[in-house]
């Protein structure tokens, strides 16, 4: 099985584990992988893009979200560091990374439907990186390279000002591809610390993912042919492999909805689509719990 396969596999045997433990299951799940290291070496950028079979914020995408985290500290500890998942979300890191007893590195890894058209500055969340970094030297944000914005982002500015490395998934896999070509201390001075690559806080996407580019040949000591066709070959292996997916399943879908009577595709529309049912009774707790709260304030005066 491919490893994206082998992801879905593992989450939908996940929604079978309390809530609680499901983290835990995946991550154990994940590292037994057979063969985990060669598959991220293959086919580490298959995992960048979310099924868009998986319903928006249901609990398959959240963990899809839980699996690319820990695929990435995999990824991390295959290079050299000691890595880890963070369980817990909220206000820290994903990823958290280790080397000599010292938090190095935190990174992030961001996934995307292949259907997504808008990317927003807000998706990225550097600053925020930034500052979950606390006692960390270094840190890294990883997304799609198709889907990082093409032309001229502030994403680009606040990741040189921050000193964040943007990379993409086919980056990553090029780099573990040859990592005994380089030291974890050549990577982190000349990769990790972004400042020391640019002179400006440029906001062009090209002159950005230029610089990096020729950090990571130089790093890796080969030439532009042969990194330029890995990346192409990787990003188009991926894209082709999702595009199938998604188009398979939004045919299979467009054939459902056709054969649906006029009744079943309205209660859809009411409680699935929009859900309004649920609406209603948010309305009507936020009018009690508003009401309670005046009382409470009132008696209390």
């Amino acid at each position: 099985m491919s490893l994206r396969e082998l992801i879905l596999d593992i989450l939908e045997k996940s929604e079978n584990i309390d809530n609680n433990k499901r983290f835990d299951f995946i991550e154990k799940e994940i590292k037994n992988i057979k063969n985990l290291k060669q598959k991220l070496e293959q086919e580490f950028t298959s995992i960048e893009f979310i099924p868009d079979f998986f319903s928006h914020d249901s609990s398959m995408e959240k963990n899809w979200a839980k699996a690319s985290d820990i695929l990435l500290a995999e990824y991390f500890t295959n290079i050299g560091y000691f890595a880890e998942a963070i369980k817990a979300r909220g206000d820290s890191a994903d990823v958290l990374a280790i080397k000599n007893n010292k938090h190095i590195l935190v990174a992030d890894a961001k996934c995307f439907r292949i259907t997504r058209t808008a990317r927003n500055q807000k998706d990225f969340k550097i600053t925020a990186l930034s500052e979950w970094r606390k006692s960390s030297m270094y840190a890294v944000l990883v997304a799609p390279l198709t889907l990082y914005p093409s032309k001229r982002s502030q994403i680009y500015s606040q990741a040189i000002k921050n000193n964040v490395l943007l990379a993409s998934y086919s980056q990553l896999q090029f780099l573990l591809k040859y990592k005994n070509k380089y030291s974890l201390e050549q990577l982190e001075q000349q990769l990790f610390n972004v400042k020391s690559i640019f002179n400006t806080t440029s906001q062009n996407a090209v002159e950005y993912f230029s610089k990096i580019n020729e950090k990571i040949i130089s790093i890796t000591n080969t030439d532009k042919t042969e990194f330029f066709n890995f990346l192409e070959n990787e990003e188009i292996k991926t894209l082709n492999l999702v595009s199938k997916e998604s188009i398979q399943w939004f045919k299979r879908l467009k054939r459902k909805i056709e054969n649906m009577e006029i009744d079943e595709l309205k209660k859809i529309i009411i409680n699935d689509v929009y859900n309004i049912p649920n609406k209603f009774k948010v309305i009507m707790k936020t009018i009690n719990n508003s009401k309670s709260f005046i009382s409470s304030l009132k008696n209390n005066f």
